[in-house]
């Protein structure tokens, strides 16, 4: 099997195993080769939003998304309250 089959294989198993619509990060693949890493996790990417059948969240924009959730979980936040409602 190539490598490229692999990750194809390899973004079939995700998609079968999860609903539609989940959303997705994919964060890291752990190798001794950088370049290797990059490659799998690009085929991964390409793959999953070419399929369109999981939402596949930017790395660009991850630690945005990182952000938002520390600071919805900081406290800071009440659900309750909503500001400009009345």
């Amino acid at each position: 099997m190539s490598l490229d089959e692999a990750v194809a294989q390899a973004a079939a198993q995700m998609e079968a195993r999860l609903p539609a619509r989940t959303e997705v990060a994919l964060i890291s693949v752990s190798s001794p080769s950088a370049p290797f890493s990059q490659y799998v996790l690009d085929g991964l990417e390409t793959a999953l939003v070419g399929s369109g059948k999981l939402v596949v969240v930017d790395r660009a924009n991850l630690d945005k998304v990182r952000a938002e959730q520390g600071f919805q979980m900081s406290g800071e936040v009440n659900e309750t309250r909503r500001i400009g409602m009345r």
